[in-house]
């Protein structure tokens, strides 16, 4: 993985339109703030939809009793 210099960041978010033919890429995130938040909330190619972190860790909890948090397995819980 190499370093990503600002102007790094816009090429990049570019290239996710062709897979997508141009249609605006929903993006979920949990914080809304930041520097790559800033970034990429430059391109018009992402939509940002925020997402609550309480609900979710209480519905995580709910199926993962043993507290354990993981990115990945988080994933479908925060698409329902």
């Amino acid at each position: 993985m190499r370093p990503c210099a600002p102007e790094d960041i816009e090429p990049w978010a570019q290239q996710w339109r062709q897979p997508f033919k141009g249609a605006p890429i929903a993006v979920a995130v949990e914080r809304f703030k930041g520097p790559i938040v800033t970034a990429l909330s430059q391109s018009d190619c992402f939509v940002w939809f925020p997402i609550n972190r309480a609900p979710l860790a209480t519905y995580r909890h709910t199926w993962v009793p043993c507290d354990a948090k993981d990115d990945p397995s988080d994933t479908p819980l925060a698409l329902e």
